[in-house]
């Protein structure tokens, strides 16, 4: 039977095994997790369970959302998932899954979203290069955006870009 649960990664943590080998582990909470809703074939076209995970403040759900919680008789959740199942005709609404469902050494499929890093720069983005910090490379060390402008500015066809002043050579005429 398949079984499914919502779950929030806490973070990292180490255990021993019998033979006293650290393994890393990650640390799950595994639901409590409330069926919602239930899907069938003759409303929806197909069949499935929603779950909810997380509590949630009454003031934090809009209207919508609120009613369906009520139709339901669960607080509010804070995500809502649904899981295609084999076969839910054990699963009511209102019921409430715990991780107790999984047994020791069952296999588990997890499935996650990463929490982001943001918006990478140029080093991380396209693997460019950057100058050593010591010995102060000065105005060599410019920006990549600026780089990739410079690159559109002269472009083929195009006249060179222009000095706003004259170019004095370094040797004085003799």
């Amino acid at each position: 039977m398949q079984k499914a649960l919502i779950g929030k990664k806490i973070g990292m943590t180490q255990i021993f095994d019998a033979n006293g080998n650290v393994v890393p582990v990650t640390v799950v909470e595994a639901g409590p997790c409330s069926v919602v809703m239930k899907k069938t074939v003759e409303n929806d076209g197909y069949e499935a369970v929603q779950l909810g995970f997380g509590d949630v403040k009454v003031q934090r759900v809009n209207k919508p959302e609120k009613g369906h919680f009520d139709k339901a008789g669960v607080a509010p959740k804070k995500s809502l998932r649904e899981f295609r199942l084999d076969d839910q005709s054990s699963l009511n609404v209102g019921d409430i899954l715990k991780a107790d469902v999984f047994a020791v050494g069952d296999h588990v499929d997890v499935v996650g979203t990463s929490k982001g890093k943001g918006t990478a720069g140029a080093i991380k983005r396209w693997n460019f290069s950057r100058l050593k910090m010591t010995h102060r490379p000065q105005r060599k060390t410019r920006r990549f955006s600026r780089r990739v402008q410079r690159s559109l500015e002269s472009l083929q066809g195009k006249e060179a870009r222009r000095s706003p002043r004259p170019r004095e050579s370094y040797y004085p005429e003799s």
